[in-house]
């Protein structure tokens, strides 16, 4: 499903603001990797988005980003709940 990737090359290209630091606290917030941070600053400097309240392009923009992604997440937990059953008493 997913390529074959030798971790130590995964942390150094993706991690490399650890510099040999072991950071375990991943229950308090996760490590974002560094293509992560480039692709978020690639589509701010591309977009412009404002206030999903207001009114605008930019607010436009912006609410329908949000609409994209609450559709994919009623979709994929569509799918879940096909899958899983869950029992309440």
């Amino acid at each position: 499903m997913f390529p074959k990737v030798d971790e130590s090359e995964l942390i150094k290209n993706e991690f490399s603001r650890l510099k040999g630091i072991c950071y375990l606290d991943h229950a308090g917030s996760a490590l974002y990797a560094d293509s992560q941070i480039d692709n978020v600053m690639k589509d701010l400097k591309m977009h412009l988005y404002g206030n999903p309240h207001s009114t605008g392009d930019p607010s436009a923009t912006c609410e329908k980003l949000i609409n994209n992604v609450r559709f994919k997440y009623v979709n994929i937990v569509k799918r879940m709940t096909k899958e899983l059953y869950v029992y309440v008493k």
